[in-house]
Order: C-alpha cells, then structure tokens, then sequence
C-alpha cells in the first residue's frame, strides 16, 4: 500500500515517479528528433551517420525501457495499462518481428547495416507520432482554456515549419538559402491554408520541403488539437469532460 503523503496515479503509480519518467522520456523525444533532423535535413551531415544511428537505436532501446517500467510500476493495475497503451506494445511487438522477418527476406538485398537503420528510423517516427498525440491528449484535458489551445497550437505549427523549411534539404541544390521572413510566410499560409505564396512551391523546394508544406496544410486544415485528439481516441483512449469541452 502507498504512504498516505505518496500521490498516486489512475494505475497507482506514484506521480513523482511518472513525472521523472515523462521527463526523460520528453528528452529521449527531444534527441530523435534533434538526430532524424541532422540525418534528412543537411546534405552534408554535421554529424556522422554512424554516430546518428547510435544514438537512433539508442533512443529506441530507451523508449521500450520506458514502457515496461512504466507497465512494471502499474503492478496490480498492469491489465488496465496494457489495454490502455496497447498501441505501444503491439509497436514494440511489431519492431521485433519486423527485425527478424526483414533480416531473413531482406537482409541478403539491402545488408544487415541498412535495415537496422530503416528499421530503427520508422519505429522512431511512429514513436514520436504517439508520444505527439499523448502530448496534445493531455494538453487538450489540462483545463488551459480553449481559445489559448487553438492559438497556441496554430503558433508551435507555423513556428516548427519555419524551421524545417530553412533546413538546406529543403531547397533545391545551388538555391540561396531562403529568408527566415520568406520560410515563415511560407508557413502560416500553409497552416492558414490561404493558398499565398511569396516563392514558387513546384521550384524553389525539394520534395522534403514540399512534403512539409503539406503536412503543414493537412495539419492546419484538420486542426493540430482535433487531429491529435481523434487519434488519441482511435487509440482507445477516453475522452475527459475537459477534452471534451476543448474539442
């Protein structure tokens, strides 16, 4: 039993213990993404891809970690959890039947070095997917009032794809780079979706540049707090009266 001064979670976890594990889990977040961005958005890599790859498979290595720990501390409650964030462990189940089958059936074409990089990089994307969603799931419930959700979510939006839009993968070979005031124009009418432009979509971005404007547009067109939303409830997560009110 928990000492009565020992706050406690829905799966009787204690919040302290949650919170530490959400914060190292926030910094594992915060370095794939730092790592996938030094991969795919230079041309010429600051860091060694070697190196990238240590720290990607490291992160993952963290990631599982993290839920069994969390599913360890759930103790009595651990059923709960696993229905809960099911989503996870069939991620986990998913990426280790994925190793062994891409080895054996792809592992002579691409090399054992590669796929554990392909492997490796898509778990850490639909990690952070996840990890995303619970974010906004928890954002949309912790009482901050509507209105400043909205505002706050169409700002990180435009803010985020400025950046990815000054990254030199997004331009094509030889461009100038573009002016941040260009980049973030460039953003807000994406997540605006008004459609102006101040440089010509088709020429002066790569395709990584392109698929970020239209991530921007989809995104922005959904709604960063809906679409979040919808999928923390396709997940099987439910709704509280302050999700509720903010959706």
């Amino acid at each position: 039993m928990n000492g009565p001064d020992i706050k406690t979670d829905r799966f009787g976890r204690a919040r302290s213990t949650v919170r530490t594990l959400d914060l190292l889990l926030s910094v594992a977040g915060a370095l794939a993404v730092a790592a996938l961005v030094l991969e795919y958005g230079f041309r010429e890599r600051p860091v060694p891809p070697a190196i990238l790859h240590v720290i990607e498979g490291g992160i993952v290595v963290w990631f599982i970690i993290d839920r069994v720990v969390r599913l360890g501390l759930a103790r009595r409650k651990w059923r709960e959890y696993l229905r809960t964030n099911w989503v996870d462990f069939a991620l986990i189940g998913l990426l280790g039947v994925g190793g062994v089958a891409g080895y054996q059936f792809l592992g002579s074409i691409l090399g054992a070095g590669l796929l554990y990089v392909l492997i490796t990089q898509a778990y850490l994307g639909i990690a952070l997917l996840l990890h995303a969603v619970t974010v906004n799931f928890r954002f949309a419930g912790s009482g901050i009032h509507p209105s400043w959700l909205l505002a706050g979510s169409f700002a990180f939006l435009c803010a985020a794809g400025s950046g990815l839009l000054m990254l030199p993968a997004a331009r094509p070979r030889g461009a100038a780079p573009l002016a941040y005031l260009d980049s973030l124009f460039t953003s807000v009418s994406a997540t605006c979706v008004t459609g102006l432009i101040v440089v010509r979509t088709g020429n002066d971005f790569t395709v990584f540049g392109q698929a970020v404007i239209l991530a921007l547009i989809q995104l922005g067109g959904l709604g960063i707090m809906l679409f979040g939303t919808t999928l923390a409830m396709l997940m099987g997560k439910a709704l509280s009266v302050r999700s509720k009110t903010a959706v």
